[in-house]
């Protein structure tokens, strides 16, 4: 058996840290000494302590170490543990490089002074026929599975969709939220067909809107913002009806969002 201070040099875990180990149920001493208080392991114990520096070194809390040790027999439960971990880092790490990539976006918009710098459109959108799906959601990315669901819907029906589609978004909501979001979806479509199930078809009448083209995500929408109002004031003009995005390229987890290409539109008439 070795004592602690030879388990310590041995297993790289300071002896502070190995009596806190100990105090939380995650590596006991195999013994004891009664009469000195003296703390011992089993040389089979270093197998648990490089395992516990090993989970620890790729950021495993020592809460969910002491589950998945007492689950150690278990090989596929350690397995499918960190392949769950896997995929969570893979996300974050796209997460951290989408980050970087904004980060450098918004400072060359600053180094070219252009980061309020925003081209608004001013058009008639002609009558229309399309395929829409309502629905409350918990948050805007559950607007791709939306979406996911329609076109599932309406291929099994044979519905014809105008090439391009141009698929959009509209936001029914007075005003901003976070959660519970009343969004529909719409494609256009050639020729008219039956509602079914929680699809829906409609002939949109004419409007005029206006509408800035957007390449990248959506992180300078507090510029553009302030560019359509400025706007409004500027031509005399006020809202006409809910905002919606029309996305020419995607939204799309696998695209780099330096590629998306939306068009941000609200629909306006003369005050």
């Amino acid at each position: 058996m070795l004592r602690i201070k030879e388990f310590s040099v041995l297993s790289q875990i300071g002896v502070r840290m190995l009596r806190h180990y100990d105090n939380i149920g995650l590596l006991h001493p195999a013994h004891i000494d009664e009469n000195n208080n003296y703390r011992y392991y089993d040389e089979e114990q270093l197998l648990i302590a490089n395992t516990i520096q090993t989970l620890k070194s790729i950021g495993v809390n020592l809460k969910e170490i002491k589950s998945l040790l007492n689950n150690c027999d278990n090989s596929v439960y350690m397995s499918a543990y960190l392949n769950e971990l896997l995929i969570k880092r893979q996300k974050e790490l796209k997460d951290m490089e989408d980050n970087i990539t904004h980060i450098s976006s918004v400072l060359q918009s600053i180094n070219n002074n252009s980061i309020y710098s925003f081209k608004i459109n001013l058009k008639e959108i002609p009558q229309h026929n399309v395929v829409s799906l309502r629905k409350k959601v918990h948050s805007y990315q559950e607007e791709a599975e939306l979406f996911q669901t329609m076109f599932h819907e309406i291929s099994e029906q044979g519905i014809k969709l105008q090439s391009p589609p141009y698929n959009k978004t509209i936001y029914h909501d007075k005003e901003f939220k976070h959660t519970n979001i009343d969004i529909e979806i719409q494609c256009n479509v050639i020729g008219q067909y039956s509602d079914f199930h929680d699809i829906t078809f409609k002939t949109i009448p004419s409007k005029k809107i206006i509408s800035i083209v957007m390449q990248g995500d959506f992180d300078f929408m507090n510029g553009l913002n302030l560019a359509v109002a400025n706007w409004l004031r500027d031509n005399h003009y006020i809202f006409s009806g809910p905002m919606y995005n029309v996305y020419h390229r995607p939204p799309n987890r696998n695209v780099s969002c330096e590629n998306w290409l939306i068009e941000v539109c609200f629909p306006v008439e003369k005050k």
